[in-house]
């Protein structure tokens, strides 16, 4: 434990540099903007770590959606179409729908729009991390504006008091809604949330009893809301004497809060959870016992923990480094931000992109979340990134994007060349997760000139193919051309690298781009998209190279298996 939690920046030998910078970025945030790694790399490591916790000092990045439909509870809905026919009572309910349908789209655009932008970057990464926490799907609770408080509550306590988070999430009408205790009341306890509360959000299995469980929904009893606003209902409540986890009294939902923070493994479970998202899977237990210790004494607040962690010997270990696959948020965060795009509201292709990847905000898949990990890539959801990419720097209909030629080579050949061969880019023993591996055999079984937007996704819906939804919204841009322009200015993204050989160009811009290096074999096939044989060595005028190559290089960077790793 002292080893693997021991201070990294005190160790003797420890060099601060821009791999390690990066890493810090993309971990504690979502690794944009590129030009932060610099900043980070000048800094020491202590004031780089402290810039990510100490976030309250910069501003935020947009202001709280004021557009939201209000809530409307059913006494108030009631009142509200009191008078009405039956058929304009129903139309009255379709307009509403329709509102926080147009609603949620929005406030899932604003939140990505803030992460894209944010000079907070570890507030709205622990938002994410606590919204798969406390999962809570749109599916369920329709108020998209019951969505947005319990994301506004996740971000105001994201780094501060864990003990006033779980609170304000039990009393959140978003989660009350979900996890029906508006329906728990006395004499007929509804046992969901008690259930969810102990086995998901703070101990995991193993850690309570059936009694425990039936026990706590009695102590959550009356709690419920009215609309927008949290209430406790006295008469409601069950005010009878109770036993969990060995004591008896006359507890209420605020007891049994702190009766499982008292549990040593409520610690360690949200500490492990921590270390799954932040650094490594299957974290060894003396990590996780260490960051509990720290937790606990802390009096769970969660900025030690954090401190703690980002400071560690095994958070910069080569186990940590570029071994995470992004997850698809993260992914198209940074498309769209090294890319430097302004994509359309209309159709809303980010959220298409973020289902048919597999992570849509405000849609956890079910109350654990998103497993995320390995979990992000398979043969369908590889083909999606790797198309949406080629959508964005390539443009083409999506179901043309496989056929077309790359500069002097095929598609194919291309893509198979640039991503990683499993002994060369990511060992097993050396990783700890078989990723390059994986992801070599889905692309060498994958024929290109198949590649459609298929169903895929963690959260794939049954109402919907979301990767069809997609392939129809990036079809629309095109007005049923087979060809049009591209979001992404590929010279924009070369203006800087004018006058390097080729070589130098590709070693840059996969800097710029990668949070691990290239091997040789892959050099070589992007320098020979980029340029013919007898230029290799030749300092290259970039506005001479046709846009065609240009376009190739950066499609075929951002299809290797590297990009998909921070």
């Amino acid at each position: 434990m002292a080893e693997l939690l021991a201070n990294a920046f005190r160790r003797k030998g420890f060099r601060w540099d821009t791999q390690k910078a990066r890493h810090l970025l993309n971990r504690a945030g979502f690794g944009i903007p590129p030009s932060a790694v610099t900043r980070l790399a000048a800094l020491s490591p202590e004031e780089a770590v402290r810039s990510f916790l100490d976030y309250e000092k910069f501003p935020e990045p947009n202001a709280p959606p004021d557009w939201l439909p209000e809530a409307l509870d059913f006494p108030t809905l009631r009142a509200r179409t009191q008078g009405m026919t039956e058929e304009q009572r129903q139309q009255f309910r379709r307009e509403r729908e329709r509102a926080n349908r147009d609603a949620l789209l929005r406030l899932q655009r604003w939140w990505f729009d803030r992460i894209c932008r944010t000079q907070r970057p570890l507030e709205e990464k622990m938002t994410l991390f606590w919204h798969s926490h406390f999962a809570v799907s749109a599916q369920k609770v329709r108020s998209a504006r019951l969505n947005y408080q319990l994301n506004a509550t996740l971000r105001r306590h994201a780094t501060g008091s864990f003990r006033t988070l779980l609170k304000e999430v039990a009393k959140s009408p978003a989660m009350l809604e979900y996890l029906d205790n508006r329906q728990n009341v006395k004499g007929n306890p509804n046992e969901n949330w008690a259930r969810e509360f102990f086995e998901l959000f703070t101990l995991g299995i193993g850690n309570y009893t059936e009694a425990d469980i039936k026990e706590a929904a009695r102590a959550f009893t009356g709690w419920t809301a009215r609309g927008e606003q949290p209430v406790f209902v006295a008469r409601r409540h069950d005010d009878g004497v109770k036993t969990i986890f060995g004591r008896t009294g006359r507890f209420t939902g605020d007891d049994v809060i702190e009766l499982t923070l008292a549990q040593p493994a409520c610690a360690e479970f949200i500490c492990a959870k921590f270390w799954r998202f932040f650094a490594y899977e299957d974290p060894e237990p003396e990590v996780v016992r260490g960051l509990a210790e720290t937790f606990r004494s802390s009096n769970y607040e969660l900025k030690p923990v954090l401190q703690q962690m980002f400071s560690s010997q095994a958070f910069y270990s080569e186990r940590a480094i570029a071994t995470q696959i992004k997850s698809p948020v993260q992914y198209l965060a940074q498309l769209v931000v090294q890319l430097d795009l302004t994509l359309p509201e209309r159709p809303p292709l980010v959220q298409f992109a973020m289902r048919a990847m597999g992570q849509e905000l405000f849609h956890p898949p079910n109350v654990k979340g998103w497993d995320g990990g390995k979990r992000w890539i398979n043969t369908s959801t590889l083909l999606v990134r790797q198309n949406f990419a080629t959508y964005l720097v390539a443009g083409g209909r999506p179901d043309v994007i496989g056929n077309r030629r790359l500069g002097q080579g095929g598609g194919r050949h291309a893509l198979l060349a640039a991503a990683s061969s499993p002994e060369q880019r990511m060992e097993e023993g050396q990783s700890g997760n078989g990723v390059g591996t994986m992801m070599e055999e889905q692309i060498m079984t994958s024929d290109p000139s198949e590649a459609r937007f298929v169903p895929a996704g963690q959260d794939a819906m049954l109402t919907d193919i979301p990767t069809q939804t997609l392939a129809r919204a990036l079809a629309q841009q095109g007005r049923g051309e087979r060809r049009f322009p591209p979001p992404a200015d590929a010279r924009k993204v070369f203006r800087n690298l004018d006058g390097g050989t080729p070589e130098q160009i590709v070693q840059a811009l996969a800097q710029h781009f990668l949070a691990r290096s290239l091997d040789s074999q892959q050099v070589q096939v992007l320098t020979g998209l980029l340029a013919p044989q007898h230029l290799r060595s030749t300092p290259l005028k970039l506005t001479e190279v046709p846009l065609t190559n240009l376009q190739a290089t950066l499609q075929a960077l951002l299809c290797t298996a590297e990009y998909q790793l921070c």
